[in-house]
């Protein structure tokens, strides 16, 4: 890349400062030592060594705005442009819930407003299908199904299924709660620099066209709510040639942590996009051929789009910790009683007897949280109770795990959620030797999860110039599970399930 800068090192930038002095002087009649025991030499040598660290950041910064992943921001929103790429915005979950009126009556209930809310503060309206306020709702039997739309954008606005959202103001003749049946779109946040930049990457490296796999992927991943895309040719999931059906194409849509798994939702309004059906917003195309993407010689019954399939991966590892003093008691979890609340734990053995002191760290089984594991300190304890110094994102249900942890529990549990997040889902054996999945898993996102990867990212590994990531304090990691190696089947992703660690 041509700036017009020419980057100099301190020799050339001493040189040219030494002239300009010798000018200066002829200026005025004067004659000026730069011999290198002067004066005039030393004090140019030592600026020009300043100006040197200044030229190697402007060539640095020179060299980062070549490619999209190391360039500024701004760098690479110009990237972008040249493509016709622009950042995915964040966007709000939608929501299908069972209200109710506590009456097998069939009755229209009046809507003005009303709202629903979660307990972190985020409201639901309810929409129609092109995201509309409602006006009313028709109960057959006394219940009805309604969609509602997250008024705050962001991937946390996404709920699951069996929750229950509350009115704000219970409309007249309805009851105070719902249950959410469905998530039919998946909040996401705005896209970060990272992700912005490795899509634009992967445009670099394989331009979408003539309908092939990175055109599948690029319309796919147009919506905010998916991450990746990852496209099988000539397959059609469920027929008896599966990966061998001319003609066929399996999208699979993976979204960003903490919701990879995408809702069959997101996946049909993927579907409707590339059929020209629907806009990116949901909104029905009146011409749907004039905007349908799909070649029209493809059979579009054998056009798959679909949300990746879940492999769940409890992962349970022993961990030699140093540089604090870990709680005494760290070999006998604690259990949850009746009773408990968001900041008080009832526990079925004595807290005191146990040795549990204010200050320790301990991991609370919520199952509210990816991981499964909150981790809370001691605010004080009692013979049946300890008391946390914040509260739970819920109160935990009797029977939930009470484990000794300690100051960096939460960091190692982001080292291996980061190892899933590089994943991806399975693919076919192939006789020929040629990938069947794209991108090819020996390129990126592989769908193999090896216990030493665990031991990598907590224990860090060595090279020549020293250690490689790693979680401060961790000494050494024994993974007891998975015992072997993890291999996703076609169109599944492994994600992670229970995150445990014990205290050596």
């Amino acid at each position: 890349m041509n700036t017009g800068f020419e980057v100099m090192n301190a020799e050339q930038l001493r040189d040219i400062a030494l002239e300009l002095q010798r000018a200066a002087a002829r200026e005025y009649g004067e004659t000026l030592d730069i011999s290198e025991s002067s004066d005039a030499h030393r004090t140019a040598a030592a600026h020009a060594l300043l100006l040197e660290m200044v030229h190697a950041r402007i060539l640095l910064k020179t060299q980062r705005m070549i490619f999209p992943d190391t360039s500024e921001p701004e760098d690479l929103e110009h990237h972008a442009r040249i493509y016709g790429m622009t950042r995915k915005p964040a966007i709000g979950s939608r929501l299908r819930v069972l209200v109710g009126s506590g009456r097998p009556d069939d009755e229209t209930i009046i809507l003005s407003g009303e709202m629903l809310g979660w307990r972190d503060g985020t409201k639901y309206l309810p929409v129609s299908a092109d995201g509309t306020p409602l006006a009313s709702v028709a109960l057959v039997a006394g219940s009805a199904e309604v969609l509602v739309e997250a008024q705050s954008a962001g991937a946390s606005t996404t709920r699951i299924a069996g929750d229950e959202l509350v009115w704000s103001t219970a409309p007249a003749g309805l009851l105070s709660s719902v249950e959410i049946l469905a998530v039919t779109r998946t909040g996401a946040d705005a896209e970060g620099d990272v992700d912005f930049a490795q899509r634009v990457s992967r445009r670099l490296v394989s331009s979408p066209a003539s309908g092939n796999c990175d055109d599948w992927s690029e319309w796919c991943e147009r919506f905010p709510q998916v991450h990746r895309a990852f496209i099988y040719p000539a397959t059609k999931p469920g027929a008896e040639t599966t990966n061998r059906t001319p003609g066929a194409v399996c999208a699979v849509i993976v979204g960003a942590a903490p919701n990879p798994i995408l809702s069959p939702g997101d996946a049909d309004s993927v579907k409707a996009y590339i059929e020209g059906e629907k806009t990116l917003d949901g909104d029905v195309n009146a011409e749907p051929r004039r905007h349908q993407l799909r070649f029209c010689s493809l059979d579009p019954n054998d056009i798959t789009v679909m949300a990746a399939i879940p492999l769940s991966v409890d992962v349970f590892a022993d961990l030699e910790v140093v540089g604090e003093t870990l709680p005494p008691w760290r070999a006998t979890p604690f259990t949850t009683d009746v009773g408990c609340t968001d900041t008080v734990l009832q526990v079925t053995a004595n807290p005191i007897a146990a040795g549990v002191e204010p200050g320790q760290y301990v991991a609370v089984g919520t199952g509210v949280v990816v991981g499964g594991w909150e981790i809370r300190r001691v605010a004080s304890r009692g013979a049946t109770s300890i008391t946390l110094d914040a509260p739970l994102s819920m109160a935990p249900a009797a029977g939930a795990g009470v484990r000794a942890a300690w100051s960096k529990w939460e960091q190692a549990r982001d080292a291996i959620l980061d190892l899933f997040a590089g994943l991806g889902p399975g693919d076919y054996s192939n006789a020929e030797g040629g990938p069947t999945r794209w991108p090819d898993v020996t390129r990126e996102a592989p769908p193999r999860l090896f216990p030493s990867g665990f031991v990598a990212v907590l224990l860090g590994f060595y090279t020549g110039s020293g250690k490689v990531a790693g979680v401060p304090g961790v000494r050494d990691v024994t993974v007891i599970t998975p015992s072997a190696t993890v291999i996703a089947a076609p169109q599944e992703l492994p994600i992670p399930g229970t995150i445990t660690f014990t205290l050596a």
